[in-house]
């Protein structure tokens, strides 16, 4: 029962109108010589239930609603529903003739509230991504922003099959995201979601004026939410593409049309070039790539709030006691542990050499900072390597984890993409993702394997970044793989509540946090804290990066 799209009209390269002819049939056949029967179709098909071909299909559970009216203008039929049972239409009702000829007037998606023909009011969805209705009767917000009509005014009589031919009153707008070759953590991602900004959301339908019904689009605007309607890779796409549907309406040339949200970074995508028009029944086509920026780490917020820091039931001093710590402040955490791609990278562009040494800038405890050149990182057979001038991950190990890195290296880094390392209290407060157990998912240490590479289960080595399951808040490898450097200087706790900790001014040794592949399950927990020299290499310490809103 599907037609495909047969004519594309390209548009300076990244703009296409898209409009065509298919015709579908759907009969609904009842019982007794009064019954009414339509042969519902479309006359475009630019329909909702697209595939990336635009072949086009009715979807189970769609309605319409009808108005018929008899040769004196009395109205006979008054916003009957028709649903669409995945194979027919029907309508619970029941629908007979009342007179010996009708017109008919017909829109969708069916509004129960929908009194006047001829003055219907009409919004599309804000979010096309999500769904409406219950968990058996769920509908699809995007078929459900798309505003068709049809008529047959032709004065039919008692017996006649009612043919319906549903135009496209609205336009479809499309984005598609090319996916990029950037490793793990950076680039387009599946996660991301695209809004149109600042367009007309609104219509006023007038369905039975005399020659064909008028929709007018409303001033008011606001944004919408696209559909993402394929991956790369799935069922015909190249690319992540995007879809929504809005009323018909002018988009003005070289402003932002679309917001586009990937993995914690915000980014703008313009409209057209030139001032467009947008057409009833069409869909204008956008290609908008992210920048191939290697500082763009794919993030999750978290939320400012107040939590329980330590262990009381530990047996090392460095844990206790249990105090309250408020973080006032939302902030952004790597979602994976800086690997050893996003490392070599960050190596070649600020020039160190063979030796790992670097210029690193830190907080010299008396008010002031200080720059001076340290040890960054060390060569090593599961990290990274220096050949012909140049940094590279060992060879099938770009997503691991960096190791052999020092606290001066992670903190390098972290000041290089724009961001910190997480502090001490940070740290825990995100790992645990709201909890108060001993790891963020619970007291078992049977459950670890779950969430973590560590002793048990890693073979004594590293792994790839995010292949173990994530915490609640989506931040992987919290547990296990690699210990994580922390921005404090290492001190006991006190039992006071505190405030946005950042720890003692000096001190001798740095925070690290996590575990490693050679952790036991009780390194491994929320609250274990390492305290180590800040040049120390080590084939278990890595890190991530937090960045402030």
């Amino acid at each position: 029962m599907n037609k495909r799209l047969n004519l594309f009209l390209l548009l300076s390269g990244l703009l296409s109108m898209i409009a065509g002819c298919s015709e579908e049939s759907f009969n609904s056949d009842t019982t007794g010589s009064g019954d009414i029967r339509f042969d519902i179709g479309f006359t475009s098909a630019a329909r909702v239930a697209t595939d990336a071909e635009f072949e086009s299909t009715w979807e189970k559970g769609d309605a319409i609603g009808i108005f018929a009216y008899d040769a004196n203008n009395n109205l006979v039929l008054n916003n009957a529903k028709v649903t669409y049972d995945g194979s027919e239409w029907n309508s619970s009702d029941g629908l007979y003739w009342k007179g010996k000829t009708l017109k008919f007037y017909a829109y969708y998606p069916y509004d129960a509230t929908v009194s006047d023909p001829a003055d219907i009011t009409f919004q599309v969805k804000s979010d096309q991504s999500g769904t409406t209705g219950e968990d058996n009767d769920k509908q699809s917000n995007y078929s459900l922003s798309d505003l068709m009509t049809a008529t047959n005014t032709q004065g039919l009589s008692v017996g006649s099959t009612v043919s319906l031919s549903f135009k496209h009153e609205f336009v479809m707008i499309q984005v598609e995201v090319p996916a990029q070759a950037l490793g793990k953590g950076l680039g387009a991602s599946e996660n991301m979601t695209v809004s149109l900004k600042g367009v007309q959301t609104g219509a006023t339908l007038n369905l039975t004026s005399e020659n064909t019904p008028i929709v007018q689009t409303k001033t008011e605007t606001g944004n919408v939410k696209m559909y993402l309607t394929g991956k790369p890779g799935t069922d015909g796409y190249n690319n992540y593409t995007y879809r929504a549907v809005i009323p018909v309406q002018t988009l003005q040339g070289g402003s932002d049309l679309f917001l586009i949200s990937n993995e914690g970074v915000l980014y703008k995508g313009s409209g057209p070039d030139a001032e467009l028009e947008l057409q009833a029944e069409k869909a204008v086509i956008f290609t908008r790539s992210l920048p191939n920026d290697i500082k763009n780490l794919h993030r999750v917020l978290i939320p400012a709030g107040k939590f329980m820091m330590g262990d009381a039931e530990s047996i090392y001093a460095s844990m206790k006691p249990v105090h309250e710590v408020t973080l006032s402040h939302d902030f952004y955490m790597t979602k994976y542990e800086i690997t050893n791609a996003q490392y070599a990278a960050f190596l070649n562009a600020t020039g160190v050499g063979e030796d790992g040494k670097g210029q690193v800038s830190y907080p010299d405890g008396k008010g002031n900072e200080q720059t001076e050149e340290q040890a960054l990182i060390k060569i090593d057979t599961d990290g990274v390597n220096y050949e012909n001038g140049t940094w590279k991950p060992q060879d099938g190990k770009d997503d691991f984890p960096v190791i052999n890195v020092t606290w001066y290296g992670a903190k390098a880094y972290a000041d290089w993409v724009g961001g910190s390392l997480p502090t001490d209290a940070q740290w825990e407060y995100a790992c645990r993702a709201g909890t108060t157990t001993t790891y963020s998912f619970g007291d078992d240490s049977n459950e670890l394997g779950t969430y973590a590479w560590f002793s048990y289960n890693s073979g004594r080595k590293t792994h790839e970044v995010g292949t173990k399951a994530p915490n609640s808040w989506g931040l992987y490898d919290m547990h296990g793989n690699v210990n994580e450097w922390c921005a404090d200087w290492f001190d006991y706790y006190s039992d006071d509540a505190v405030t946005d900790p950042t720890g003692p001014a000096t001190g001798s040794f740095r925070i690290a946090r996590g575990g490693s592949y050679t952790g036991n399950p009780q390194m491994c927990s929320s609250a274990y804290r390492l305290n180590r020299k800040p040049d120390e290499i080590n084939t278990t310490y890595g890190f991530r990066v937090v960045f402030l809103p």
